[in-house]
């Protein structure tokens, strides 16, 4: 079953602060939570499948989606095919549709034709011409049949399945290209289908999949982060702009516009667009183009480029279609759905057409909400305002 929803700019330009309450009747999001049958409220990872199923790793269990229903995925000690471990890190799909389930203590593969786990990752392994070890850190693919392994101190590696060959690029004379390192934290892709490499002093190079070749090399952020190693990470956008964020560290978010050489720095000092929180846990980018930048206890701040403006979305205890909670990661499906898995509260999910009519109501926590809920009447004057008349609010 296929799961189905109806529904730069020079540094002295700044961007234009929202305030979160003006603007929150923009995102309403719909919930899910354990009342719906999801295994557990801490939601680490989402990632939906080429079969359409939405996927959940939890803090007790993964969790297969299908628009309507949980189906729950747990270990079982007397079951030698059951999920390894309930605690789920990462999700990722790799060839023959296998999904690479990343747990607490190791890592298994999901068969969906037999709906079995399997912890032997060295068989799974070699039959892709893979290292066995270390454990692989990512997958991304680029294509229907280019799929890329990252691998922590190895490099990455590209696998064809339509060839059934595996190439190995690292840093090396006998690597083409040779990379800068092979301690590598992060990779992604562009709109031209080119990978994005991040190393662990904060180089990025951009590898040029058509030509074979690194075409574009840049040590900003290195220096940007005074030459401290960390566990780095890059979202390009559409106009092969990039955001580039740490891990664990508390630095907020490095706008790179290699174009004109202009870089910005956001957080929640910045004189401008400013976070809620320094801690970043992602970065996306929606379909109208909006960057989503999911952070730890600062919620969600949405940036739009055009306008140079940012929303920041946070939980409202007095309103059911907030954010869930404001310690989020975030994940876009093919259908434009933005997820949000919370770490106590379940899952957000939010798209324009779900929820199609805006509310405006009271709120007790924001004085610049709508007075009262009890409308009685509109008016509307020659420069286009809404006046609204209340029954008890004025």
């Amino acid at each position: 079953m296929r799961v189905k929803f109806y529904s730069f700019l020079a540094v002295a330009l700044f961007f234009a602060c929202t305030n979160v309450f003006g603007q929150i009747s923009q995102y309403r999001f719909s919930q899910l939570d354990i009342s719906n049958g999801l295994s557990h409220n801490q939601v680490n990872c989402i990632f939906k499948d080429s079969e359409g199923f939405m996927w959940f790793g939890t803090a007790s269990g993964l969790n297969r989606y299908d628009g309507y229903t949980f189906k729950v995925f747990r270990h079982d000690a007397n079951d030698k095919s059951s999920l390894t471990d309930d605690f789920i890190r990462n999700i990722y799909e790799g060839p023959d549709k296998k999904l690479w389930i990343s747990t607490r203590n190791v890592f298994c593969y999901y068969d969906p034709d037999k709906e079995e786990f399997n912890s032997d990752m060295s068989t799974l392994s070699r039959s892709l011409k893979l290292p066995v070890y270390p454990n692989v850190t990512k997958i991304v693919r680029t294509s229907a049949t280019d799929f890329w392994f990252l691998y922590p101190d190895s490099g990455i590696y590209l696998y064809n399945t339509v060839s059934k060959q595996t190439k190995h690029y690292y840093h090396s004379i006998n690597s083409i290209p040779s990379l800068y390192s092979s301690s590598i934290t992060d990779i992604t892709f562009d709109t031209k289908r080119n990978i994005w490499i991040v190393y662990s002093d904060g180089t990025v190079e951009m590898f040029d999949t058509k030509l074979n070749k690194i075409s574009y090399h840049t040590d900003i952020f290195k220096k940007a982060y005074n030459n401290k190693n960390g566990y780095y990470s890059l979202t390009v956008d559409r106009d092969n702009d990039l955001w580039f964020y740490a891990y664990y560290i508390e630095a907020g978010v490095f706008y790179y516009k290699p174009s004109t050489g202009t870089l910005l720095h956001i957080d929640k000092e910045s004189a401008g667009l400013k976070l809620k929180a320094n801690f970043i846990n992602n970065i996306i980018q929606a379909d109208d183009g909006r960057i989503w930048i999911s952070t730890d206890h600062g919620g969600i701040s949405v940036v739009d480029k055009k306008k140079f403006e940012i929303t920041n979305l946070l939980n409202r205890e007095d309103d059911a279609k907030s954010l869930g909670q404001n310690t989020v990661t975030l994940y876009k499906d093919n259908f434009g759905i933005i997820w949000a898995g919370t770490f106590k509260k379940g899952i957000s999910y939010y798209h324009k057409n779900i929820i199609r009519f805006p509310l405006y109501r009271h709120f007790a926590s924001d004085p610049a909400s709508l007075s009262f809920n009890d409308v009685d009447k509109f008016v509307e004057d020659k420069p286009g305002n809404l006046w609204i008349g209340t029954n008890g609010g004025g």
